[in-house]
């Protein structure tokens, strides 16, 4: 009797303890499964597509983005994608412009169309813009921050003051020549500025 009575006793008591290990082995498993998989989902990197108006003018372009202001972070992607010798100041770069209230998009643009982002210039000369390159000398930096300054200064004081907004009206003071040959400046600034304009931002 006593023995019918612990077999009554035991044998629900050993599938209760299974039953018991097994949930608790699944509850954890699951568990560990769900983090390493917010893990994975959090280290993952974002990518957001930034569309921005295209005025073709000198003043701030409007940027629509849900984060953060992107323009610097665009800048430096764009730098690092063609290896430009810039890279290390792009920051540097959206900073100095608009500082003066010049959209950084232009000059950019200036700077692919001049001298491939700084890859063509005069050796040790930090002049992307072709800013005072010509025929009676060259116009040289001691760094590429001295030359966005002065770039800064003069699409400021000589172009977006005097109301010459766009690359066409840029062109017949800046490289008038241009204008002789059906305007090829202002289309080879217009080109890379809509590049830019419709780059994807990767952020990490």
């Amino acid at each position: 009797m006593k023995r019918l009575l612990i077999l009554f006793v035991w044998f629900p008591t050993t599938l209760l303890t299974i039953g018991v290990s097994l949930f608790f082995y699944f509850y954890y498993s699951f568990n560990l499964l769900a983090q390493e998989k917010l893990k994975q989902i959090a280290e993952k990197p974002r990518y957001y597509q930034m569309y921005m108006s295209v005025p073709k003018t000198l003043g701030i372009s409007t940027v629509n983005i849900q984060t953060d202001d992107a323009i610097p972070e665009l800048i430096a992607q764009y730098l690092q994608k063609y290896h430009s010798p810039m890279a290390q100041s792009a920051y540097g770069f959206a900073e100095t412009f608009r500082a003066y209230g010049v959209d950084p998009i232009i000059p950019l643009a200036i700077a692919q169309c001049e001298s491939n982002l700084g890859m063509k210039t005069p050796e040790n000369c930090y002049n992307p813009f072709g800013l005072g390159i010509h025929s009676a000398g060259t116009l040289c930096f001691q760094n590429w921050e001295e030359g966005y300054e002065k770039m800064a200064k003069v699409l400021k004081s000589k172009y977006l003051d005097q109301g010459l907004t766009s690359p066409e009206e840029i062109m017949e003071k800046y490289c008038p020549l241009s204008v002789e040959k059906g305007g090829s400046w202002a289309k080879c600034v217009t080109q890379f500025m809509e590049e830019i304009q419709t780059l994807t931002i990767r952020r990490k």
